[in-house]
């Protein structure tokens, strides 16, 4: 086996193990950043992304930022929406919510990043 051939499958068993990176977003629950003007609504971020809103007056987010019901299993319709009902949109801040995700898998990130960097030396 090659270091190339073992570092693809280093990979691929972690990404297998936490599903993929969909599931990521899912797991974090969250939707944009949360900027000290936006009183605490981390969705408010993407009016300022003009391909979501080319206009001032839009308030939409992509597809990524609709909750999905626990029951059915059923993303909510909220990136069509103009404006956004807040309701349908994952309430969390995805730079704090995406830094305790690494902060938690750390130790597996580190291991990867070892076993590649050992594969390359030798």
């Amino acid at each position: 086996m090659t270091h190339r051939d073992m570092s693809v499958e280093l990979i691929s068993f972690f990404l297998k193990k936490h599903n993929n990176l969909k599931l990521a977003y899912f797991q974090l629950q969250c939707c944009g950043m949360n900027i000290s003007s936006l009183e605490y609504k981390p969705w408010l971020a993407w009016k300022l992304n003009h391909r979501v809103n080319p206009t001032a007056t839009d308030r939409r987010v992509p597809a990524s930022c609709c909750r999905v019901n626990p029951i059915t299993g059923v993303a909510a319709d909220c990136s069509t929406a103009n404006p956004v009902d807040p309701n349908d949109v994952w309430p969390g801040d995805c730079f704090s919510r995406g830094l305790e995700f690494v902060k938690g898998h750390a130790v597996y990130l580190f291991a990867v990043a070892l076993a590649i960097a050992i594969m390359m030396v030798n």
